[in-house]
């Protein structure tokens, strides 16, 4: 096993790295906690009173947190390269640079995010949900 030794500001941009990726999983975790709440909390009105605006409240809803969710993932994907990037012995990036855009990859696409495993089950079966309610209902 190699041992690099790094400086402290080297040790200082990396914890801010890391710092940023625990931020954007945190918020993409609260995205997905605070979407099916509301979609819950949509679709029982809807059982109380039967409403086609509530179905199509319920429908957009998962399709604009999906959206969301999806960009603070690819926020947390680049930062992840830059923290790589920043951790190789001999780094080409500038000590506390945290522009993330600089560094892509083919996972770093919106629709390859979007469409992750990650993301698309928890959105597409409330979409589906709402979908077979909508049927079912109306």
């Amino acid at each position: 096993m190699i041992e690099t030794t790094y400086s402290e500001d080297r040790r200082k941009h990396l914890e801010f790295i890391q710092n940023s990726i625990n931020r954007m999983n945190q918020c993409s975790s609260n995205i997905k906690q605070s979407s099916i709440i509301l979609f819950t909390a949509i679709i029982g009105l809807g059982f109380i009173k039967p409403n086609i605006s509530e179905v199509l409240l319920a429908l957009i809803s998962p399709a604009l947190f999906w959206g969301l969710d999806s960009y603070y993932l690819l926020q947390e994907r680049k930062y992840r390269i830059l923290y790589s990037e920043t951790l190789k012995p001999n780094s080409t990036v500038q000590l506390y640079d945290m522009d993330a855009s600089k560094h892509l990859c083919d996972a770093c696409e919106y629709l390859v995010v979007a469409l992750s495993k990650t993301v698309f089950p928890v959105y597409i079966t409330m979409i589906t949900i709402c979908i077979a309610i909508y049927f079912i209902r109306f």
